[in-house]
């Protein structure tokens, strides 16, 4: 494997971005400086080569090791982690891969050797889905009792856990460093299938992640991600479902958490989405209940103003619905549905030039709106401006040359007119792209239209 790390990579902790696959290390994997009895650790080379480890002076250390592997023709396995451990904190990962492929020849549960070894491997091609068994058996190792870190009191200077990796210690499930690796070695697993368009196992690993380690926010970012993912994609049911679970495992956590800006980001986009699948599923009065929370979060969001307004509109909270509206314009007065939908609204209740005023706002803010032009247009027709009306279609026509409802409403304004050349003719294309996009009901409303005039 020549030249295929370029990204400093040390230990076990990740952060990854999922979507650029760039990866950082934030933790060190350890060695250990032992006084076990053992040949290694009597061998002069091998305690020069560690003492140079402990001191950051990994090209001495390597030689060292090297010396040691030339003079004994039994070399203890270790020795290739540790050089690999060097290789890696200085930036070198194809010895460093090398090595630790070396150290698990001669011992498969060198676990340390194996997760730096999964990292490497990661990092280089983080949608390998060969690495999940590879995961999955660091995962077996792990869980049957080859783990053991060990605080050692002579290092209290540094605070650096060093860990003799032939050693094997069985040690309580509760071990926050062992939850650590285990956390990440899922988030790994939940990334290579995020990258493998396997959703499930990837949201399945990453809650597995978070649950271990409440402070592996990647692994809560990518749960968010998911959720939003599907929401974005319109599986409602999904999305609710990946939503619910993800504000479940924070709220089960948040006392393991410090509670920040980050996680009150996580909350609100979390509820934000819960509100958009609830109504999307026409479950309203949800809705409005989870926008009301994702509000707590963020008071002054004219966005989430103008979904829950909308929520309040669907159950005839006007009131309610026009009062959300006021205060999304108020926070933010360009805030396009804000205007459109109280345009509806003042429509209902007859206000039509209050309704024409809002649209006239709305334009101004995206003149390349065909949808707001129709609107318009057809609250200037309830107001006898048929004029203004066409004009407002004629600019819709430009914008959308395809908007069948454009042609049919300014053939009915022209046959009002008694201009029935432009109502055939408007009316043609409309019968012709009702047709195309399957519209039977208008179709034959265009139909009849045409042969009550020729």
């Amino acid at each position: 494997m020549k030249k295929l790390f370029k990204i400093f990579f040390i230990l076990t902790a990740l952060i990854i971005n999922t979507q650029t696959g760039f990866c950082k290390s934030n933790l060190t994997i350890p060695v250990q400086n032992t006084t076990q009895n053992n040949h290694i650790e009597q061998n002069s080379d091998f305690k020069a080569g560690m003492n140079f480890i402990l001191n950051s002076q990994y090209k001495e250390a390597i030689n060292c090791f090297d010396t040691y592997l030339k003079n004994t023709s039994s070399p203890h396995p270790d020795v290739y982690f540790q050089k690999g451990y060097a290789y890696i904190a200085m930036g070198d990962k194809e010895n460093a891969y090398n090595n630790f492929q070396l150290a698990l020849r001669h011992n498969p549960y060198n676990i340390y050797a194996l997760v730096n070894y999964i990292n490497i491997k990661f990092t280089h091609n983080p949608s390998d889905e060969s690495l999940i068994n590879e995961i999955n058996r660091a995962l077996v190792i792990i869980n049957q009792g080859y783990f053991s870190p060990k605080l050692l009191t002579n290092d209290t200077q540094t605070g650096t856990i060093f860990i003799y990796p032939s050693q094997s210690y069985k040690i309580s499930t509760d071990n926050t460093f062992k939850k650590s690796v285990l956390s990440n070695l899922y988030y790994l697993q939940a990334v290579i299938h995020y990258k493998n368009q396997k959703i499930e196992h990837c949201f399945i690993n990453a809650e597995k992640s978070y649950k271990l380690n409440p402070h592996n926010l990647n692994s809560l970012d990518l749960m968010k991600t998911i959720s939003a993912n599907e929401l974005n994609h319109g599986d409602f049911n999904i999305a609710l479902d990946y939503i619910q679970k993800t504000i479940n495992s924070l709220d089960d956590n948040i006392n393991a958490q410090q509670q920040n800006s980050y996680i009150d980001s996580i909350y609100l986009t979390l509820y934000k989405c819960l509100g958009s699948a609830l109504f999307n599923l026409e479950r309203y009065d949800e809705s409005i209940t989870a926008y009301t929370k994702a509000l707590e979060y963020d008071p002054k969001n004219s966005e989430l103003f103008s979904y829950r307004a909308d929520a309040y509109y669907k159950t005839n909270y006007t009131e309610k619905a026009l009062n959300d509206l006021d205060n999304a314009i108020k926070y933010d007065y360009k805030n396009e549905m804000a205007y459109t939908l109280r345009a509806a609204i003042k429509t209902e209740n007859f206000d039509y030039q209050g309704a024409i005023n809002d649209y006239t706002k709305a334009l101004y803010i995206n003149p390349k709106n065909a949808d707001t032009f129709v609107y318009r247009a057809l609250v200037k027709s309830k107001i006898y401006d048929d004029d203004g009306a066409i004009a407002d279609y004629n600019q819709a026509e430009k914008i959308n040359p395809e908007y069948a409802a454009v042609y049919f409403n300014r053939a009915l304004i022209y046959a009002k007119q008694n201009k029935n050349t432009q109502a055939l003719s408007d009316m043609t294309k409309a019968k012709i792209l009702f047709n195309n996009t399957g519209d039977t009901e208008n179709y034959n409303n265009a139909v009849n239209f045409i042969n009550q005039r020729r």
